[in-house]
């Protein structure tokens, strides 16, 4: 390649680099238009591939919603990076607490088929077959599971009929388990 080619080349791969994107633009709406120029012109399996991208982005930015809805660490617990997480359509967040030797993990699962099965037994008691117990968190019905001895349990609750809130906790108490549940922004996760 002779001199005067490089530094040529170097200016147009910058331009496309630094470009500013169209107004209004976002990486799903590219990837999306990717998706349908690759698959007008034939190539299914690359459209495919920018199709699933964003899909990808799309509950990436649901996850990023669905964490405003987790509670603040508070009462001298702190707070953990938020997880988040994305597989086959379901989308969760999740973020540990810890205050001296308990330890707390809320997260919340949107579009998952393990919703429904919580939500019978929620509303169904019998199916719980000892396991576990009905409570009351505001106004909602939630799911705990609780080891006196051990000092660990899980509480669940499903809100807006599509959500699940699991607090899962060890070195804590049932009350500890009840006050995340209330932490949680649920009224505003009911919107979602």
């Amino acid at each position: 390649m002779s001199r005067k080619v490089v530094p040529i080349l170097m200016i147009v791969a910058a331009g496309l680099i630094f470009s500013p994107r169209p107004s209004g633009a976002d990486e799903v709406e590219e990837a999306v238009q990717e998706g349908l120029q690759l698959y007008k012109a034939g190539n299914y399996a690359e459209a495919a591939g920018s199709f699933e991208y964003a899909g990808s982005l799309t509950r990436q930015k649901r996850g990023g919603e669905l964490a405003d809805f987790l509670p603040a660490a508070t009462g001298g617990w702190t707070a953990d990076d938020l997880e988040q997480t994305s597989f086959g359509g379901i989308t969760s967040v999740q973020r540990a607490y810890n205050k001296d030797s308990a330890s707390v993990t809320v997260s919340i699962m949107t579009d998952s088929p393990v919703v429904q099965g919580i939500a019978m037994m929620i509303q169904n008691p019998a199916m719980l077959g000892g396991e576990g117990r009905i409570i009351k968190v505001g106004s909602r019905k939630a799911l705990l599971t609780f080891d006196d001895e051990n000092a660990s349990g899980e509480l669940q609750l499903i809100v807006a009929g599509k959500h699940l809130v699991q607090i899962s906790g060890s070195g804590i108490t049932a009350e500890d388990l009840s006050a995340f549940a209330k932490a949680v922004n649920s009224d505003g996760l009911e919107k979602k």
